[in-house]
């Protein structure tokens, strides 16, 4: 029997929402390890000058819970638009 429409479309939603899984814990990770930048005795300053990224990129990559919420917004946007 063939797949119905609203199967196909539960293969995205859950990709989505593994992916999400997957981009948070990396997202922690990287909060880790610049943290311990600035811990090392590293400026955020540096890390901006450094990686040629925004201040406010760098805020998100420092509070995994910021990246997650833009994240979100993003997912959310992108399903919607699917469903319409």
């Amino acid at each position: 029997m063939p797949m119905s429409d609203d199967e196909i479309r539960k293969i995205l939603t859950d990709y989505d929402a593994e992916l999400a899984e997957a981009n948070a814990e990396l997202r922690k990770r990287r909060a880790e390890r610049l943290q311990a930048a600035l811990d090392s005795g590293r400026s955020q300053a540096d890390i901006i000058r450094v990686t040629g990224k925004s201040r406010e990129a760098v805020r998100q990559f420092l509070d995994p819970a910021a990246a997650d919420a833009a994240a979100a917004a993003k997912r959310n946007a992108r399903a919607a638009s699917r469903a319409s």
